[in-house]
């Protein structure tokens, strides 16, 4: 079992130290209490939650039904923080520790991935690392908001995938939609990867469970805001042109000098005919969320 483990425990403790200090890091003492705090979005996201839990409804100021958040799921999920006793000095550090842990269960698949395509717990362990220390990782599991739990999601969806196992893909996906708004896409290119690494239309059926909850929950959104999209999409859009100037003069030029040796293993995987079919079916989804972003 050691060779099983080793990789696992190794992630398991880097993720634990990682969480301890950084945790610590969002804290300040106040009149002798320590106080937790989440960055910008992520406090937003908190006051609905707060004012949801003690019964005001998914609203930022009483009276006032704007759908200022984009993560409905992870505001359900503090809301629960906040019902179950988590004062406003705890509360932001158990959101912070359910990060934390959804890292280290997005670094737990990732190893055994590598493991199930053959490779050695040493490539396991150093998979695994890459994924905690990542600095993405390490920005937004300290700030708080749904990113942590989203890429867990989505990667329980490429392991289903990789696994065979559509029992756990199909919740998977149905959380992807709910954790981010735009969320939908990702669910759609994994619904595609999903089918096409199965190649058989009666697995259509497994995808049925998250287009259900998404359409309900565009139907919540327009009973209960007004309007089928968050409010910060009516906000931030600007009109096409100047969005594509934008995108491809900046993140795009950000995307391919920051991770071009992922884009590249991603191209080779896609193009490659003795790629493993589930990596060339999952390859795509990462050039499809950029195109979006």
């Amino acid at each position: 079992l050691l060779p099983v483990l080793a990789p696992v425990a190794l992630v398991t403790a880097v993720v634990l130290v990682l969480a301890v200090s950084l945790i610590l890091h969002r804290s300040s003492v106040v009149d002798g209490q320590r106080f937790f705090f989440l960055v910008d979005d992520a406090m937003s996201s908190m006051r609905y939650a707060k004012n949801f839990a003690e019964g005001r409804g998914l609203v930022f100021n009483v009276g006032e039904r704007v759908e200022g958040y984009t993560n409905f799921l992870w505001v359900i999920v503090m809301a629960a923080i906040h019902r179950a006793g988590a004062g406003p000095a705890l509360a932001p550090m158990w959101v912070m520790a359910l990060s934390w842990g959804l890292v280290a269960l997005t670094a737990w698949l990732v190893v055994d991935l590598v493991r199930a395509n053959g490779m050695g717990p040493v490539w396991a362990a150093c998979a695994g690392l890459l994924v905690a220390c990542d600095r993405n990782t390490l920005t937004w599991a300290a700030s708080g908001l749904e990113t942590s739990a989203l890429v867990a999601a989505v990667t329980t969806c490429a392991w289903a995938i990789a696994r065979g196992k559509t029992r756990t893909f199909a919740p998977a996906l149905m959380l992807v939609p709910l954790l981010r708004a735009d969320g939908l896409v990702l669910g759609v290119a994994l619904g595609g990867a999903f089918l096409f690494h199965r190649r058989e239309w009666r697995a259509a059926r497994a995808l049925a469970p998250a287009g259900v909850v998404t359409a309900a929950h565009f139907v919540f959104r327009r009973a209960y805001y007004d309007h089928w999209l968050p409010n910060t999409y009516y906000l931030r859009m600007i009109d096409l042109g100047d969005r594509l100037q934008t995108g491809l003069g900046g993140y795009a030029l950000r995307l391919f000098t920051a991770y071009p040796v992922f884009l590249g293993l991603a191209l080779a995987c896609a193009l490659l005919e003795r790629s493993p079919r589930a990596l060339r079916a999952l390859a795509p989804v990462a050039f499809l969320q950029a195109a979006y972003s």
